[in-house]
């Protein structure tokens, strides 16, 4: 029990950090499964998504529209931050903990939620994959229960 009790408040932290905004908090989760899939939080994934924000505008817009967040750095910190947490000593039932809260919120469908961009958060999650240059079976694994989610082919 001690494990869910420490996933629980890692998630309230991450929505602390998001300003309780339920589609930010999906948004990032998304972006946290893939990074932490291989079962590490990996440096060249975070630079990739710093790369991804800084360079395309319409992502860093959707990303903005999610979170309500004036700034798109702070939100790949909260990755980062959220991502290192969850690599740990019980990465792995932490892992799983966040997916099933993530499967379940995406198939929420809470009234006044601004609807994050499918389409563009998928792009995101299938760049992340790619950004270490090795295609990792687990993330694509959780990419597929991800999109499955989202209902997005």
């Amino acid at each position: 029990m001690d494990f869910i009790k420490k996933g629980m408040g890692m998630f309230g932290k991450l929505v602390d950090t998001l300003k309780g905004n339920p589609t930010g908090v999906c948004f990032v989760n998304s972006v946290v499964m893939i990074i932490c899939a291989d079962g590490e939080a990996d440096e060249s994934e975070f630079q990739r998504l710093q790369e991804i924000v800084q360079s395309d505008q319409a992502t860093a817009a959707s990303m903005m529209a999610a979170t309500e967040s004036d700034n798109v750095m702070s939100l790949v910190q909260a990755v980062k931050i959220r991502s290192q947490e969850l690599v740990g000593s019980q990465a792995s039932q932490n892992y799983d903990l966040l997916k099933l809260r993530l499967l379940a919120e995406i198939k929420e469908k809470q009234n006044g939620m601004k609807p994050v961009d499918k389409q563009v958060l998928v792009a995101i999650l299938e760049k992340l994959i790619m950004a270490d240059d090795k295609v990792d079976m687990q993330e694509q694994e959780t990419l597929k229960e991800i999109k499955a989610a989202l209902e997005v082919s």
